[in-house]
């Protein structure tokens, strides 16, 4: 009778080890994918009488806001604008981006905030006039080259909103933790969004650097406090037949903080909202896929399934655990500890290969040895989660 029992609970403690791997061979085949997926083709010319508004959303951002639109303002045509939501804030952010060259608008609502009221405010300043194209690009940020209009004539072309690479870097002489911080952003926002355009021709929205179309962007619903507003509105607009494209033919840059509590902080938000992201929007998109299957929500479904690397990593790891020391007094469980096993190694090969074709100048692989002290360092992010501790749009402080 007792190995009866032991014997179906084997089998179930397999079924829920093949479950906890579709994460791992979903990066393996986004991975792979992105190794195969080649460079970038050309972005299309602007046209000259193409208008393009740019909308830079700001909360208590008066220092980085003015390298941001001095950055932007040159790669302008005469019909532009560079727009400055002061959202909520209490510092000089408006008149330092009004003596920069911007146009500022104000918003002042302590009860709706977030990201997305601010952008649905300044599409509502600019029904008035309204632009052919509309990019969002954060305060903190710059475009790397002349990919401004470019960008705007491919989204404008493709009638899709277009998604450039948008990369956070490490300064020259950051921590380890803070390597490993922009190799894991490297991952999540190079790697997986090549594997995720070669198969699906998609791509997640990411918050900045993003081009919309005005007639998609007029009538796209901004107006909410989601903490990642940018993933649901690029699930959003997939569902409704307008998904994103990815292009890494140009760049959006920012940095990393170096501060340990302003880095949680912030990655806190992302990954909260990553979490809160694929609670609410993945049985959706997939019961979506399931009654009219299309290649672009396959793939956005098959990258919302992974959950964060770290979280994901951790819970193969205390799970090894648990099945290794369950294996040695019931050998019955030996099956399960093997498999998850060969999960962990997948997760690894997907990571090793990720580092050596896309992150050796990020990170030295010396440095991936500290990821174990990188999860330590994250576990009270996931309990924050777990403790329902939600984290709103706060402006970031650096260094």
């Amino acid at each position: 009778m007792l190995s009866e029992i032991l014997g179906v609970l084997s089998q179930v403690s397999l079924i829920l080890a093949i479950a906890l791997s579709i994460p791992a061979f979903a990066l393996i085949v986004l991975t792979l994918a992105a190794l195969y997926s080649r460079a970038p083709k050309k972005l299309p010319p602007a046209t000259k009488d193409m208008r393009l508004a740019i909308i830079i959303p700001a909360h208590n951002e008066s220092f980085f806001v003015v390298p941001t639109i001095k950055n932007l303002l040159p790669q302008l045509g005469e019909m532009d604008q560079l727009v400055v939501v002061s959202d909520n804030s209490t510092d000089d952010t408006a008149a330092q981006a009004l003596a920069a060259g911007a146009t500022v608008i104000e918003r002042h609502n302590l009860e709706k905030r977030g990201k997305g009221y601010a952008l649905d405010f300044a599409i509502n300043y600019l029904r008035s006039s309204p632009p052919d194209v509309v990019m969002v690009v954060d305060a903190d940020c710059v475009v790397e080259g002349e990919g401004v209009r470019a960008i705007a004539a491919l989204s404008l072309k493709m009638a899709r909103p277009v998604q450039m690479l948008n990369l956070m870097l490490a300064n020259t002489d950051a921590s380890v933790r803070t390597r490993i911080m922009a190799f894991a952003f490297l991952l999540k926002n190079l790697v997986r969004p090549r594997g995720v355009d070669l198969i699906g021709q998609v791509s997640h929205l990411m918050g900045t650097g993003m081009a919309f179309p005005w007639a998609i962007i007029n009538s796209a619903n901004l107006a909410t406090g989601h903490i990642t507003e940018d993933m649901k509105l690029g699930i959003d607009l997939t569902l409704a037949g307008t998904p994103p494209l990815f292009t890494s033919a140009s760049k959006v840059l920012s940095y990393f903080p170096e501060a340990g509590e302003v880095a949680r902080g912030q990655k806190s938000r992302w990954e909260h909202g990553h979490l809160q992201t694929m609670r609410e929007e993945l049985p959706k998109l997939l019961a979506s896929w399931i009654s009219k299957p299309t290649k672009p929500k396959f793939a956005l479904a098959l990258d919302l399934v992974i959950p964060p690397t770290a979280l994901y990593i951790a819970i193969i790891l205390a799970c090894l655990l648990f099945f290794g020391a369950l294996a040695y007094f019931l050998p019955v469980f030996l099956n399960t500890f093997l498999f998850l096993l060969v999960v962990l190694a997948a997760l690894a090969c997907a990571i090793l290969l990720s580092w050596w074709r896309f992150g050796r100048t990020t990170i030295p692989l010396r440095d991936l040895a500290m990821i174990p002290g990188y999860l330590l360092w994250k576990l009270p992010i996931y309990f924050a989660y777990i403790a329902r501790k939600r984290i709103g749009w706060i402006r970031t402080r650096r260094d």
